[in-house]
């Protein structure tokens, strides 16, 4: 529910519904607290609120290792970028630096738009579109990230 309302720009109702997201997750799920609280962050990025969103930050905890997730740390090595311990770059070679390696293109599509996300919100545009449209030429069609990524291409061209 909470990324239909993302998708929709629906920001205030996407917001609620991961703040109610990160209450149901476990403490120990990792996964699901780290994606939780990534959404979230980029929500409130987008909704324009960045004293909030720096403050999500400081929920997630630090040195967590690769193995501590079950679908890999895709969403935490976002958070960390968003915290500024690791550069954007980073997250674009997303078959470097995880021991955890699914589906490069699905990691690539998620790792993606957290990066074209922090470009979009940062007033790098440019930057941004070249990653989204990278993230498309992939195969992982129903990740979160290649939606995300198709919309947002979408409204920069209707601009």
């Amino acid at each position: 529910m909470a990324l239909a309302h993302y998708l929709l720009r629906e920001w205030d109702a996407a917001e609620a519904a991961y703040r109610q997201c990160i209450k149901w997750v476990r403490e120990d799920d990792y996964d699901g607290l780290t994606a939780c609280h990534d959404w979230l962050y980029m929500t409130l990025r987008r909704k324009g609120d960045e004293a909030a969103a720096t403050a999500v930050l400081a929920a997630i905890p630090e040195g967590l290792a690769d193995e501590a997730f079950v679908e890999g740390p895709s969403y935490y090595r976002r958070l960390r970028m968003y915290r500024g311990e690791l550069a954007p770059e980073d997250l674009l070679s997303p078959d470097k630096g995880s021991q955890v390696i699914h589906d490069v293109e699905t990691i690539y599509a998620t790792q993606g738009y957290g990066v074209g996300n922090w470009y979009l919100y940062n007033g790098e545009t440019d930057r941004a579109r070249a990653v989204f449209e990278q993230i498309l030429q992939g195969r992982s069609r129903f990740a979160f990230g290649y939606i995300a990524a198709e919309l947002d291409l979408r409204e920069m061209a209707e601009g």
